[in-house]
Formats: C-alpha cells, structure tokens, sequence
C-alpha cells in the first residue's frame, strides 16, 4: 500500500515515474500523464506534482484496498464515479494520515467553513483534479466510451464542468498564513532595501590600478555569509533572480556561454545579450538534480545594459 517516486535517465533526459513498491512496476495511468504532460515540466514540477499525486493513490488503497488504477479499468475508463473521493481526501490530508507510518485508513470529515488549511494541502487537491481533467480528456471519448460521439462529447463536458467546480471550491478555502507554505507575492520597498543591504558582499583592502588610490576594507555586519565567495555569489545569484526575473533552475543553467556582448551602437555603447537554456545534448550533468527550465517554451533571452553583463561576469567568477 505504498508507492516511491523514482527517477530515471535515458539518452539526456530526465524523468520522475510513481513506483508500486509491492509490484515494483510504474503505475500505469500516471506513468501516461507523466509521459504527455510531466515532461514538458521542470524535474522539480514533476517531483510536486507525483508527491501528490503518490499521496492520492496511497489514500485510495488505504481506503478501498484496492488500487485507483485497478478501479479505474474496472469503472471502463469513466472518471466521473472517483471525483467524490476528492473530499475525503482532503479531509486525508488535514488529518495528516499521508505522513503516518499507519497502513489503515480512518473515516474523518476536518473541514468546516472556518478553517484554515495549509496551502499544501489546497495545491495537492489541485494536482488531482488536473491529473483528473486529463483522464475525462483522454477516455472520456469514443475510443474508449461505448457511446455515439455527441453523448461522448456531453458526458465529458458534463465531467470537466464538475471539476472545474470542485477546483473553484479549494480555490476560495482560506489559507494558513502562519503556514509554512506561504508564498509572498511581493516587497515592500523598505524590505527590498532591507534584503540588500544585507546581501551586499564585505570587501578587503585593494589598490585601484587605474588611479592607484588604495581603498580600505569594508565589512558588512549583516550579511550572515562568512567567506567572501559566498557573499559575492549569494548577491549575484539574488540580483539575477530579483532583479532580471531568472528562476533557481535557470541560475544554475548559466555558463560563460549564456552571455554576451552585442555590436557597438553609432554612440559606440554596447548591450549584454543573456540566452536561458537547457544544457546541449550530450552534456553530463553531474548534478544529482540537474537544473533545467521551467518548460520548453521557457527558454527566453533578454537584452539589458552593462550592469547586466558586470552581474553575469561576476556570477561566472565567483561560481566556477
């Protein structure tokens, strides 16, 4: 009654699939999802999303001991009878029996008008129902429904209809702010210039070259790094992410042949061009989780001034 994630690799790709740790084989149905809609995801969407939805087919077996995609061969493809499991595995998740060592299941209804959930718990059930919309999409049809093709197409308006319901409920559930799980979606002014002064790198005592006057060292109090390297790299990796929009995966993509200078103006001025990309085929990656974008239509570039180019140049520096 328990299943792991694993991770594979083959030819350069990476891929996350839910294993039956009894059976030791891939389940069947979300191997399919995974294939047609994990992969075009980073390997960290995968992982969320196969947590949860490793979460939902132990609950299902726990409950009913059986497996979901046993019961779902066995309801001939139709999707419609399992969207009322959906609540009590909610009420799964809030009485914390995903985490418990207990291969049981316990019948309890926690969610009342009033209370507040962690944000976690919303985002698993909205894993599961979009892992529910796409088997309505994919079975819900005359390939696999023995029905004419307008009542197949009826029934499975009539299904998405019930989902897009039940992910509108969750949606509107109040959500813990003392959770820790809570996603800021913005700074105010003073906490952006809070967090810089306090990521701003300590220097030592140098000499400028140029004009030969030696600048004394200067140390910032703040910044909890300890060595100069992390400093300096921290600041970077911060203003690349905070300033220019880059994810963590995309951070971690980045190489001396991410950025570039382009051809100077008529006023002889230049611009850095910043290219986000997976690494090329053929690369070793030796990374546990090797990085990557969000999803292929990710990959972006992004022409800035000077200060883009200093950023990248000092990036590279401090980080290989």
């Amino acid at each position: 009654m328990s299943y792991s994630i694993a991770h594979t690799k083959r030819n350069g790709q990476h891929l996350k699939l839910v294993i039956d740790d009894v059976t030791t084989l891939p389940s069947m149905f979300l191997t399919i999802y995974t294939i047609s809609k994990l992969t075009k995801r980073s390997l960290g969407t995968q992982t969320n999303s196969l947590k949860a939805l490793r979460f939902f087919y132990e609950f299902y077996e726990r409950k009913h001991g059986y497996t979901f995609d046993g019961a779902f061969i066995d309801a001939k493809y139709n999707i419609e009878p399992f969207l009322q499991e959906v609540n009590q595995f909610f009420d799964y998740l809030l009485s914390k029996q995903h985490i418990s060592d207990s291969s049981a299941y316990i019948s309890i209804s926690l969610l009342s008008p009033s209370i507040k959930v962690k944000q976690a718990y919303v985002a698993y059930v909205h894993v599961v129902t979009r892992f529910f919309k796409f088997l309505n999409d994919r079975y819900t049809t005359t390939d696999y429904q023995d029905y004419a093709p307008v009542d197949a197409a009826v029934m499975q308006r009539r299904i998405d209809h019930k989902i897009r319901q039940i992910t509108k409920e969750y949606s509107a559930l109040e959500v813990d702010s003392n959770s820790s799980t809570t996603r800021y979606r913005s700074l105010t002014d003073q906490q952006v210039l809070l967090l810089d002064n306090m990521l701003l790198p300590s220097t030592e005592e140098f000499v400028d070259l140029d004009t030969g006057k030696l600048h004394s060292a200067v140390v910032n109090p703040l910044n909890p790094f300890k060595t100069q390297f992390e400093q300096f790299r921290n600041y970077v990796i911060h203003r690349l992410m905070f300033q220019y929009g880059l994810r963590i995966g995309e951070c971690l993509l980045l190489s001396l042949e991410s950025f570039g200078p382009t051809l100077p103006d008529p006023k002889g001025e230049r611009c850095y061009l910043l290219l986000v990309q997976n690494l090329p085929d053929g690369i070793n990656d030796p990374r546990t989780t090797p990085p990557s974008i969000k999803t292929k239509n990710s990959q972006r570039w992004n022409e800035k001034c000077q200060a883009l180019g200093i950023t990248l140049k000092c990036f590279v520096i401090f980080c290989w």
